[in-house]
C-alpha cells in the first residue's frame, strides 16, 4: 500500500491518500469533474461521502461547480455559469439549490449532513452570488420543515432578516414567489402569543414586514402585501387568505380607506355629470359665445370640470411629494383606470389654452379621448365589489392576453390579404373599396364582422378568382381565427370565475394601496396606529430588520385572535408520544450495543435521526440532546414530566 500527496482540485486538498481512498474518490467523480463530489454526496444524502471529504481536507464553503445554478439566459452565481445580468432572476428557470454544500443540504432537506456542516464552521448566513443564505434557499426550494430546522438550530440559528442582492428577506421572497403555506409558518414563527384557551389563541402579529404603511409612513415596496398583490399566480391568491393578512386589509379598510373610497366615487359622479352636460351642450362653432341660457349652463359645467380637474391634479402631485416619483410610478400599475383618469384630465386642462386661441377642432379632439377616459374611471370603484371586480378582472386579462394575440395574428392576415384585394380590386367600376390600400383594409375588416357585398365580385376583372381568395379569407380569419379568440377569451373566463373570490380580494387590496397614496405619511402613521397595538418584547424569531438609521422605532402589531385545528394539549400528547417511542427504540439499541461490545454512532432511525444528527458517545447525553432539540421545534416544556434516561440498564422511561 503506498502512501501520496494528491491535488484533487484547486479547492480542495487531500494529504495522504491511500490507493484505495483514490479509488473511492475517482468513483464518486472528483477528480477531472466540473461538479463537486461535495455537492454531488449530499445530492445522494450520503453523510459517509461528505464525512470522508471534509475529514480529508475538503473545503466547507466550497462553491459548486458545472451546471447548477445556471439562468435561462445563461448567467448563473455558480463557477460553471456565466456572469450574473440581473439581482431579479426567475428561479423558476434555474437549477438553483443554491451554492455552498449547507444550501445543498437546506435544498434536499438532509438534516444529518446539514448538522455535520455547520459542526465543522459551515455559516448558514454565508451568502453567494446573489446574495442568498440557506433561508433564501429553504424559500427556492419549498422546504418548509427545514426552514424551521435552519431557524430553530441549536448551534447556530440562521438569520431571518439578512437581504439578498434583490433586498429580500427570506419573507418577502416567500411573499415573491408565492410560498404561501411557508409564508403562513413564518407568520406563526414570528408572532407574539398574548393568551390561549383551548383552540383559541390570540397573537400578535409585527407589521413591519408585513403592512405596505413603513416606519416613517412612506410605501414599504418589499413589504409582504405589495409583493402579495404584485404577484400574478394563484399561489398568490392564497397568501390573502390567511386569517393575518385578510384582518390587516379589513383594519385598512375600516379606519381610512372605505371612507375615501366612497368620496372618490361621489367626487366622479359630479364630474362626470359636469362633463356630460358640457358635451350635449356644446355648439358646432363659436365656443365663446353666449347665445342663452344654454350657453351659460355650459360655462359653468366647464368652470366646474376644469376646476375639479385642477383638485384632482393637485392630490395626485401631493402623493407625488409625499410617495416618492417612482413609489407612485409604481403605484399606477395597480389602477389603470385611475391612470387613465389623470391622463383624462390633463387633456382637459390642455383644452384651456386652445379654446382662447381658436384652435377648436383640437380641442374637440382632446376631448373625444378625454371624456371615454373620463367614464372609465368608474371601472376603478366597480373593482371595489364582489359583482363586479372579477369581470372587471376579466376584461383586463382579455385586452391584455387574448385580444394581443389575436391582434398580432389577424393584422398579419389583414395586411396580406388587403394588398391581394387591392390588386383584384383595381380597375373596377364603381368600387370604392379599391381607392387605395387603407380602404381596402377597411373593406376586410367589414368582410371579418360579416359585412360584404358579393354581387360586388361580379364586376370586378377577375371574378373566379377574387371570389377563390374570398374563400380562402373567410376560412382563415372569420371562421378560424375568431373562433380562436372566442376559444381563448371562455378559457380566461374559466379561469378567473373558478377563483373569483379571491382575485376579488386581491383586487380590492389593490385599492386599498392605492386608495393610501392619498394620505400623507403623518396621517398613515396615525392610522396605522389605531389599527395596531405597541409591542415592547421580541417574538421568538424575527421577521424585519429592527435596526434603523434613523434610530430606535416604535414596533407596532397586529393582534388577530384565530382557532387551530388541534390544541397545545394534543400537541403535547403526540410529543410526549413520540418521546416514548424514541425513549424505547434508543434504549433497545444501547442495550444491543453493550451485548455486542459496540460503542460509538447510534444507528438511529430516519424519523428519529431528523431530530437529532449524531449522538455522542455518551449516551446519557446523546439522548437528552435528541428530547431538547425536540422540545425546542414543538415548544414543550421538558421540566413537566421526566424526559430524561438515567441507567440505561434499569431503565427508567417516560412517564
Amino acid at each position: 500500500m503506498t502512501m501520496s500527496t494528491a491535488k484533487v482540485s484547486p479547492e480542495i486538498q487531500i494529504t495522504e491518500i491511500s490507493d484505495e481512498e483514490t479509488e473511492k474518490l475517482e468513483s464518486l467523480d472528483l477528480i477531472d469533474s466540473d461538479s463537486s463530489s461535495l455537492h454531488s454526496a449530499i445530492i445522494n444524502n450520503d453523510l459517509e461521502e461528505v464525512m470522508f471529504f471534509i475529514n480529508n481536507g475538503g473545503n466547507i464553503h466550497e462553491k459548486v461547480k458545472g451546471n447548477f445554478s445556471v439562468n435561462a439566459d445563461g448567467g448563473g452565481g455558480g463557477s460553471g455559469g456565466g456572469k450574473r445580468k440581473s439581482n431579479e432572476i426567475n428561479y423558476a428557470e434555474m437549477d438553483y439549490y443554491g451554492e455552498f454544500p449547507l444550501a445543498f443540504a437546506t435544498s434536499y432537506a438532509t438534516e444529518e449532513i446539514y448538522d455535520f456542516l455547520i459542526d465543522h464552521g459551515a455559516d448558514p448566513d454565508l451568502q453567494d452570488s446573489y446574495g442568498n443564505t440557506v433561508l433564501h434557499v429553504a424559500v427556492v426550494a419549498d422546504q418548509i420543515e427545514m426552514f424551521k430546522y435552519c431557524v430553530r438550530h441549536p448551534k447556530k440559528p440562521a438569520n431571518t432578516v439578512s437581504k439578498n442582492k434583490a433586498n429580500l428577506t427570506p419573507l418577502s421572497l416567500a411573499c415573491k414567489l408565492g410560498r404561501h403555506a411557508l409564508f403562513k409558518v413564518m407568520l406563526e414563527m414570528g408572532s407574539l402569543e398574548f393568551w390561549r384557551y383551548s383552540n383559541t389563541t390570540c397573537s400578535a402579529y409585527p407589521l413591519l414586514a408585513l403592512d405596505s404603511i413603513g416606519p416613517s409612513g412612506n410605501t414599504n415596496m418589499y413589504s409582504a402585501l405589495i409583493l402579495i398583490i404584485n404577484g400574478e399566480t394563484d399561489d398568490h391568491l392564497e397568501l390573502l387568505e390567511g386569517g393575518v393578512m385578510r384582518q390587516l386589509l379589513d383594519e385598512k379598510w375600516e379606519r381610512y380607506a372605505k371612507k375615501w373610497f366612497f368620496q372618490r366615487l361621489v367626487m366622479a359622479f359630479i364630474h362626470l355629470i359636469l362633463v356630460s352636460v358640457a358635451v350635449y351642450t356644446r355648439p358646432e362653432e363659436g365656443l365663446l359665445k353666449t347665445r342663452g341660457v344654454i350657453d351659460i349652463i355650459r360655462f359653468v359645467s366647464e368652470i366646474l370640470v376644469c376646476i375639479g380637474c385642477v383638485l384632482i391634479l393637485i392630490i395626485d402631485i401631493g402623493e407625488v411629494a409625499s410617495q416618492g416619483f417612482w413609489a407612485f410610478l409604481k403605484n399606477t400599475r395597480h389602477a389603470p383606470a385611475q391612470t387613465t383618469f389623470l391622463f383624462a384630465c390633463l387633456l382637459i386642462m390642455l383644452c384651456i389654452p386652445l379654446r382662447f386661441t381658436g384652435y377648436e377642432t383640437a380641442e374637440s379632439i382632446l376631448l373625444i379621448i378625454a371624456v371615454p377616459g373620463s367614464w372609465f374611471y368608474l371601472l376603478f370603484f366597480a373593482k371595489g365589489y364582489p359583482l363586479t371586480g372579477p369581470m372587471i378582472v376579466m376584461t383586463y386579462q382579455m385586452l391584455a392576453t387574448d385580444m394581443v394575440k389575436f391582434g398580432s395574428m389577424y393584422g398579419i392576415f389583414l395586411l396580406l390579404f388587403s394588398q391581394v384585394f387591392y390588386f383584384l380590386f383595381q380597375g373596377s367600376v364603381d368600387i370604392s373599396a379599391a381607392d387605395n390600400i387603407w380602404e381596402t383594409s377597411m373593406t376586410l375588416f367589414q368582410m371579418t364582422l360579416g359585412e360584404f357585398k358579393y354581387e360586388e365580385f361580379e364586376r370586378t376583372k377577375y371574378p373566379p378568382l377574387i371570389k377563390i381568395v374570398f374563400v380562402f379569407f373567410m376560412i382563415l380569419v372569420p371562421i378560424l381565427l375568431l373562433n380562436v379568440l372566442i376559444a381563448m377569451m371562455g378559457n380566461t373566463y374559466q379561469q378567473v370565475v373558478s377563483k373569483s373570490a379571491k382575485e376579488w380580494r386581491r383586487q380590492w387590496a389593490k385599492i386599498v394601496v392605492v386608495l393610501e397614496k392619498g394620505f400623507t405619511k403623518k396621517n398613515l402613521l396615525r392610522f396605522q396606529m389605531e389599527y395596531s397595538v405597541k409591542i415592547s418584547g421580541q417574538p421568538r424569531v424575527v421577521l424585519a430588520d429592527l435596526s434603523k438609521k434613523d434610530g430606535a422605532v416604535e414596533q407596532r402589531a397586529l393582534v388577530v385572535i384565530k382557532q387551530q385545528n388541534r390544541t397545545v394539549a394534543r400537541k403535547r400528547k403526540a410529543a410526549i408520544s413520540f418521546w416514548r417511542r424514541a425513549n424505547k427504540l434508543i434504549v433497545d439499541q444501547i442495550r444491543q450495543q453493550k451485548k455486542n461490545g459496540v460503542s460509538g454512532q447510534l444507528n438511529v432511525k430516519p424519523s428519529i435521526s431528523r431530530r437529532v444528527s449524531m449522538l455522542s458517545d455518551d449516551e446519557d447525553k446523546g439522548f437528552t440532546n435528541m428530547l431538547e432539540r425536540l422540545a425546542w421545534e414543538k415548544d414543550i416544556d421538558l421540566t413537566k414530566g421526566k424526559a430524561f434516561m438515567t441507567n440505561p440498564d434499569g431503565i427508567e422511561g417516560i412517564n
